[in-house]
């Protein structure tokens, strides 16, 4: 982990400021082998930029307590979940980089039947969780992908057909503003409009800091592909058209 002495002096103002909140032990500096293993985790080589410091938090107060500090010196920062996104968004060139793969925690609520996720996670974890209790989320069709990201972005799922988008199934967000107050914007709370939002809205509005989605009862899942004829592709298309109007009323999604 970081330390005082190894700041280099050209983003010492960025970093003291961070040390200055407490968060000295969530840094990451140049000078750390972490640091070039998170940054080589993109999944795009236009993201591997060369921030200042990548800052790990590891709670929505870690989180709080960087924003306070960075708004108040006026400092440049990018926020990644997965870093999935093939352009630069989710990293910085001498900022901070608030890296958070460490909130990746994943609950599953079976009186409300909603699950909570941290935006660290990635998709692969969060079915793998929910199996045990016969249950998914439309999430990334890829298991690799970060869960943040999709969210904030809308996201097309498995179930699309049936639920609409990744965000359109999201019930409440634990997030961080600005101001470095963390609130929850939820349906009938004092931050609807935020929800809405932040519904495919993208991550300037905040920093997210938890995801809760509405689950979905599901067991088996079956996958393959069918290969046709040319001579009956009009009773394909057909056959097509017929089940994508009125996947609703399907007992299986497609």
């Amino acid at each position: 982990m970081a330390n005082a002495e190894s700041i280099n002096a050209t983003h010492d103002n960025v970093v003291n400021s961070l040390f200055a909140a407490g968060l000295q032990e969530r840094i990451l500096l140049p000078s750390d082998p972490d640091y070039s293993l998170r940054n080589e985790s993109y999944y795009s080589n236009r993201s591997k930029l060369k921030p200042a410091c990548i800052l790990r938090p590891q709670s929505a107060d870690d989180v709080a307590r960087a924003i306070k500090s960075l708004a108040a010196g006026e400092h440049k920062f990018a926020v990644r979940s997965g870093g999935c996104n093939f352009w630069p968004s989710n990293n910085i060139d001498g900022g901070v980089t608030i890296d958070l793969g460490l909130l990746d925690t994943i609950e599953y609520h079976e009186e409300q039947d909603t699950v909570s996720i941290g935006p660290g996670a990635r998709w692969g974890q969060v079915y793998e969780y929910l199996q045990r209790y016969d249950r998914t989320v439309g999430g990334g069709r890829e298991t690799s992908v970060g869960v943040g990201g999709l969210v904030l972005g809308g996201g097309n799922n498995l179930f699309s057909g049936r639920y609409g988008l990744t965000c359109d199934q999201v019930v409440e967000f634990e997030v961080v503003l600005a101001s470095g107050d963390i609130v929850i914007a939820k349906e009938g709370g004092d931050h609807r409009d935020l929800l809405v939002a932040l519904r495919g809205g993208g991550s300037n509005f905040g920093v997210v800091t938890k995801i809760t989605m509405q689950a979905i009862p599901c067991g088996s899942v079956w996958g393959g592909g069918r290969v046709f004829s040319t001579d009956v592709i009009t009773e394909v298309a057909s056959s097509l058209v017929e089940i994508t109007s009125n996947i609703a009323q399907q007992k299986s999604d497609l």
